[in-house]
């Protein structure tokens, strides 16, 4: 049996909207296993970014259980979340996220460095390699497509060797040659390396490519 990384027992997040409150996620149950690949899907509004957040603790809980990597890290600070991502969880985002001052070789050194993982220059090439980038490593973001801009920001994100990848929209502003560039990194890593990932995504394609589909309404997971 897969070993369970991240498990969320009937955890809820709500926000105060003027008088309405807003239950982002309600009493939400999931399991995520090494290995696995997970497409939350689901229309805007519906919670899949809210709980990205919560399995890859960026953000805490109002109620239910959350233990990740055999921790429990339902009611923990920010400071001891810090230490439960680092080396574990890689992030990535429908914007990129990258620095416009770093080329594609510094933004994926930041990546190490905020990891505090142990890496060499050898890994640094190797993770660029691995998406493509070697010929454009030297380049600033500015100077790259937005195909390269998403696998730059991969290589910063897998660069510590995470367990779990989180990937929120990863193809959202990218046209279908390069969106299925990022489908196929994803499948290669997951089968030829077991990387899980856990991917928020309206892209029916992506999604399908997924071992899991988890469907979101309302802050819920349904059928």
């Amino acid at each position: 049996m897969a070993e369970c990384l991240i498990r969320a027992e009937k955890v809820s997040k709500h926000y105060r909207l003027g008088e309405e409150t807003v239950r982002a996620n309600d009493e939400v149950s999931l399991e995520v296993t090494a290995g696995g690949f997970y497409a939350l899907t689901g229309p805007s509004g519906s919670g899949k970014t809210t709980l990205l957040d919560i399995l890859g603790c960026l953000d805490t809980i109002d109620s239910g259980r959350l233990t990740a990597f055999g921790r429990d890290v339902s009611r923990m600070r920010e400071s001891q979340l810090v230490t439960v991502r680092r080396g574990n969880i890689g992030f990535m985002f429908q914007d990129f996220m990258l620095v416009d001052t770093l080329t594609v070789r510094e933004n994926v050194e930041l990546g190490l460095a905020l990891s505090r993982s142990p890496g060499s220059p050898d890994r640094v090439e190797e993770i660029i390699g691995t998406v493509g980038l070697h010929p454009r490593r030297g380049h600033l973001p500015k100077q790259l497509s937005g195909g390269e801009r998403q696998r730059a920001a991969l290589a910063r994100a897998l660069v510590s060797s995470p367990r779990v990848l989180i990937a929120d929209e990863p193809t959202g502003n990218l046209d279908s040659r390069n969106s299925e560039a990022i489908y196929s990194l994803f499948k290669e890593l997951n089968e030829r390396e077991g990387l899980t990932i856990v991917v928020a995504t309206h892209d029916a394609e992506l999604a399908a490519r997924a071992g899991t589909i988890l469907s979101m309404i309302d802050g819920r997971i349904v059928p």
